[in-house]
């Protein structure tokens, strides 16, 4: 098993819940624009160690979710900023910084909460 991306949760914005009833779930490190803060998931201690394919899987406090869609975008955006908007739809995606992972609940992310993409070799 890889880990491609970790991070930990600092911050949960107010608008969070709201944007899991719609099944997107948005993630940037803590040095998002403050006008951001209260539709994200904040996070730190970020380590990147490789390109997310759809053979790949996001873990999030030990809940498991196949990656469907990866866009083309979404790599460089997690790389430079922390940043990836990801669909809980199971879809192809429609946009260039989306991920989309399987059609499942968005899970409750809390502050301390552990968000990982792996790879199982």
């Amino acid at each position: 098993m890889s880990v491609l991306f970790e991070a930990t949760a600092t911050k949960i914005g107010e608008l969070v819940s709201k944007f899991a009833k719609e099944k997107l779930l948005i993630l940037f490190d803590e040095n998002a624009p403050e006008e951001l803060h209260d539709i994200t998931v904040l996070h730190t201690d970020r380590k990147n160690a490789g390109e997310i394919t759809p053979k790949d899987v996001l873990v999030i406090d030990g809940q498991s979710f196949q990656i469907s869609f990866v866009g083309d975008t979404a790599n460089k955006t997690m790389q430079e900023m922390g940043h990836v908007t990801i669909k809980f739809d199971g879809g192809q995606g429609d946009l260039p910084g989306t991920i989309c992972v399987e059609d499942k609940p968005v899970p409750n992310v809390q502050v301390g909460s552990k968000i990982q993409f792996i790879r199982h070799d």
